[in-house]
Formats: structure tokens, sequence, C-alpha cells
């Protein structure tokens, strides 16, 4: 295992990028480490672990919304840069991990991209499987699509 491979986090070779596995970066800098961390804490913990559970549901949870909102995790969906100056006066100066959302910039969004595409597929994936298979069924007659 080299370096690099024991600072991940994961520890399945090549599936972090190497910014995050402790390569140097002139791309990436210590806000957007923190950021990510704060991005991948906050998403494994209010969306990972249910993802199944709300899959088989069929929903997510009205307060999940809430959640996102109370942790200031609902502002990284605008468009980068922030409109900082409006957020300011809403109250909204500091996102998670201590980020100002006068630093927030489109790496900060790929980031929280990233980290929100990497839950989601759980919930998104097995929705488009069983609604393929739905529609097969129906197509064959062997059932219906509800």
């Amino acid at each position: 295992m080299t370096a690099a491979a024991a600072r991940s986090s994961n520890p399945v070779p090549f599936s972090e990028p190497p910014w995050l596995a402790g390569l140097p970066s002139p791309y990436y800098t210590p806000s957007h480490r923190r950021w990510q961390a704060a991005c991948r804490a906050f998403i494994s913990d209010r969306l990972t672990r249910h993802a199944v559970e709300w899959e088989v549901a069929e929903t997510v949870p009205a307060h999940v919304y809430g959640d996102f909102a109370a942790a200031n995790m609902l502002a990284p969906n605008l468009p980068a840069p922030l409109p900082a100056a409006w957020l300011r006066r809403l109250g909204l100066g500091e996102l998670p991990g201590g980020l100002s959302v006068d630093e927030f910039d489109y790496t900060h969004q790929a980031i929280y991209t990233s980290e929100v595409g990497a839950a989601c597929p759980l919930m998104r994936g097995a929705r488009r499987w069983r609604w393929r298979w739905r529609w097969r069924g129906c197509r064959r007659g062997w059932g219906t699509a509800g």
C-alpha cells in the first residue's frame, strides 16, 4: 500500500481522486479539503445511511429538506459563485467546514455535487431498474406498471 492510499478514507485502490488521497494538487486548497470532509460526513450521516430504507419506501421524508436547510447545505445548490451579499443578509455567512460564502467557488460546487451524487445512485439506480422491470412486464402482459 502506498503512502497516498494509506491516507485515503476508502480502502479500494483508485476509488478516490488523487488530491483526496493526499497527493499534491495545484487546484485543491485546504478549504476544498475541509469542505469535502464536511460534505462527506453530512451526506453519509443524512443520506447514505438511510438510502435503502427510503428507496424501499419510494419517498424521502420531508424532514430531510429541513435537515439540509438547518445545516446550510441547501445554498451549495445555487450556481457558483454564490450570491454572498444576499446570503449574508439572510444570515448565512458560513457553510459547513468553516467555509465562508465568499470563498465558495466552482471547485467547491463540484465537490458538493460529487459527494451528493455518490449517495444518490443508491436511490436512483434501484428505482430505475424497478421501473424498467415493471415496464417490460407490462409490455409483455405480466401485470400492471403500478
